[in-house]
């Protein structure tokens, strides 16, 4: 089906790892890819990164995309994080798993803060370890979310020496839109906040149960090749926006309903050759592949 791309918006991207391996299993090479993957990316595409974690097999950011080219960051991230790793193991098969990766549209500042608390949190509720601070693997921390700038090498793998691909590119956080009447000071509280509550429900929940978090030993001795051993569910629906309030989220999906029927309409025409009808605004893969009209495009 059909995903509508609109500038401005702000998203949960998800991907994991093929048959759910630890492809992603930190390390310091692997912190570079993904750390130049994302600044790679963001270079390209204008999308601005709010907050990123990666777990040994998935992969979360929280992201805003002000020119409507989600789609173009997500290939461009997943491509060289994939090309890279699949050099550094010596391996051509799929990385990534084959399903198209979430990308979760959120409505409201409300969601935003969750979905970067619920990114930051992952390790710690996984049951990895008991902060995320400890976390071994690429994550941005809740201070970044209001700005942080890091130089990032190009990874000694897959690129040719001449490549055109910079040699170092600055990997760049910025604060979201959103809790304009916070200053920096109090907005970076408030994600650390939401972060630590997270956090803390895990720790309470892990000792009510007397079970121990993993920690970074167990982490560093996972194979790549290794995947959980927990039962994942199947064929379960995957949510194109998220939205604490109850009007806000019946008013997003009935304009993704909306989106669709417009969509349909004009893509039965476009069939019956009419090539000058007018796509509804977000239309993201009929523009490219096939130059059609798009409501408000320039």
């Amino acid at each position: 089906m059909p995903r509508q791309v609109l500038p401005g918006s702000t998203y949960l991207v998800t991907r994991r790892c093929t048959q759910r391996q630890f492809f992603l299993k930190p390390s310091p090479l692997i912190n570079s890819v993904i750390a130049f993957g994302l600044a790679y990316a963001a270079k390209k595409t204008g999308v601005i990164l709010h907050a990123a974690c990666a777990m040994s097999n998935h992969l979360h950011m929280v992201v805003t995309d002000p020119e409507a080219r989600l789609p173009e960051f997500m290939h461009i991230v997943h491509l060289y994080i994939a090309k890279c790793l699949n050099a550094s193991y010596g391996r051509w098969e799929n990385l990534w798993a084959s399903e198209p990766p979430s990308a979760v549209r959120l409505e409201g500042d409300e969601d935003i803060l969750d979905k970067i608390a619920y990114t930051l949190a992952n390790p710690t509720e996984a049951e990895l370890v008991a902060d995320g601070e400890s976390w071994p693997g690429f994550r941005t921390s809740p201070d970044h979310v209001v700005g942080y700038r890091a130089v990032i090498q190009r990874p000694g793998v897959f690129f040719r020496p001449n490549s055109s691909v910079p040699e170092a590119l600055e990997l760049q956080t910025s604060r979201p839109a959103i809790f304009d009447h916070q200053d920096d000071v109090q907005f970076a509280e408030l994600v650390r906040r939401a972060v630590e509550t997270r956090e803390a429900a895990a720790r309470a929940r892990v000792a009510a149960e007397g079970r121990s978090f993993a920690g970074e030993a167990a982490v560093a001795a996972q194979q790549p090749t290794d995947s959980p051993t927990t039962f994942e569910p199947r064929r379960q629906l995957s949510p194109r926006i998220a939205a604490k309030d109850k009007w806000r989220r019946i008013e997003a999906l009935r304009r993704i309903r909306s989106f669709f029927e417009a969509y349909r309409e004009a893509y039965q025409r476009f069939r019956e050759h009419v090539r000058d009808v007018v796509f509804p605004a977000g239309t993201y893969a009929m523009r490219l592949r096939h130059g059609v009209l798009v409501e408000g495009a320039t």
